[in-house]
């Protein structure tokens, strides 16, 4: 009891109590993030510290990730000079203010974070997310009697499932690196990685189904490493394939999209213009995008008007489909070299790789961090909408920043 009180009071004295529960709401609900970003600047303003002018020149270097953030922001300045629809371009910025507002946020004030308060308050938040679409999935199949009300978006309830699944992932990473060291009983750690294993796979989003299994063989390999239990190791994996198994021959529904996936990548069969299944979706918007990026290498078409001129050229191809319900490119890098050019491109990807390469400790889990947010801008424009603009930015910014990690390491 002592030690719990302890803990509470370092956490309550913190000076970044809003950034340590800003964590807990990523998982949650993306509509509570703009509210917790207000909270995260007015708890800084109330305390009135900031760093000091050369702690502030110091930052900003181009080894730092929150340059390249601002940047991106700014070049979506640039874009209004070619645009004509003005008042998207405006929206657009709006909405990803975040790149601007969360740097200048790690910049100037002196925020200290514990990483371990950080990660499991994210833990906690995702494992309430995964309650509480089990809670809404269970009624849906008590009133039906249909179990494929305990997948995709049904199970995904307050998010796109494909960013809900990203997050899923993180904290799954998260549990897997704790167990790895020794900072969690066997036990504990089997059941939280269980539950959110098969959350990540019932959710039905292809790319973190995929990058899950990746991930899952590189952390066991660090606990070959790290451990030298081989054994245990190879245990694991089986079992991590029977759930995978069992949950496909128990739910064909799920099992069906990743065939159907296969198929589609596989056959020279002529793709059906007007579908919008999300494959065929994906590959003609990336067929669209690359026409247009080929027209429009240097410049782009501006920051307001990408959505108008993938709807247009998809009309003209006969994507009627996809045309109607106005889709981005689902490839944040074609999304983003298409609005901005190749300037907007570059900087995109100079966020990630100084991220990866400038990195503090523990430097293997930020970098499978990084790893999987950058393997889910490429089947989604993660950076078009708030559930991803917020989170990305926040956990990029967050990895950039010296933290408390001498109890974690």
């Amino acid at each position: 009891m002592n030690g719990l009180y302890l803990k509470l009071s370092q956490f309550s004295k913190s000076n970044a109590l809003f950034i340590h529960l800003f964590a807990f709401i990523i998982p949650l609900n993306p509509k509570w993030l703009s509210i917790g970003i207000i909270l995260i600047i007015l708890e800084q303003l109330i305390r009135f510290q900031f760093n000091s002018f050369t702690k502030i020149v110091n930052e900003l270097t181009l080894k730092k990730t929150y340059i390249w953030f601002i940047i991106l922001y700014v070049l979506h300045f640039v874009g209004l000079w070619n645009t004509n629809n003005i008042d998207f371009a405006w929206m657009d910025i709006g909405m990803k203010s975040s790149f601007i507002i969360l740097p200048l946020l790690f910049i100037v004030f002196p925020i200290k974070l514990n990483w371990i308060y950080f990660r499991n308050l994210f833990i906690l938040g995702s494992m309430i997310s995964i309650l509480i679409g089990l809670t809404f999935s269970s009624i849906k199949y008590y009133e039906t009697g249909r179990l494929w009300y305990f997948t995709e978006s049904y199970l995904s309830y307050f998010m796109h499932r494909s960013y809900w699944s990203a997050y899923l992932l993180l904290s799954y990473i998260f549990i897997f690196h704790d167990w790895i060291i020794g900072k969690l009983q066997h036990l504990y750690a089997f059941l939280m990685l269980f539950v959110l294993f098969c959350a990540i796979i019932l959710a039905g989003s292809k790319i973190i189904v995929l990058i899950l299994l990746i991930s899952t063989i590189i952390l066991l390999i660090r606990f070959f490493i790290f451990t030298g239990r081989w054994k245990l190791g190879i245990v694991i994996f089986f079992i991590s394939i029977g759930i995978l198994l069992t949950l496909a021959i128990s739910l064909p529904t799920v099992t069906g999209r990743f065939t159907s996936t296969l198929q589609k990548l596989t056959t020279s069969k002529q793709i059906d213009k007007t579908s919008t299944e999300s494959t065929t979706a994906r590959i003609l918007m990336w067929e669209t995008a690359s026409e247009l990026i080929k027209e429009n290498f240097w410049s782009g078409v501006g920051t307001g008007d990408i959505k108008d001129e993938l709807k247009k050229r998809n009309f003209k191809k006969g994507n009627i489909g996809v045309a109607e319900r106005n889709l981005n490119a689902h490839n944040q890098f074609l999304n983003t070299h298409l609005a901005l050019g190749i300037t907007g491109l570059f900087t995109l990807i100079m966020i990630f790789l100084t991220s990866f390469i400038f990195t503090h400790q523990p430097k293997f889990l930020n970098r499978l961090i990084i790893f999987v947010l950058f393997c889910s801008l490429i089947v989604e424009s993660f950076l078009e909408t708030q559930a991803g603009i917020i989170p990305v930015t926040f956990i990029l910014c967050i990895l950039s920043i010296n933290r408390n990690d001498s109890l974690n390491l």
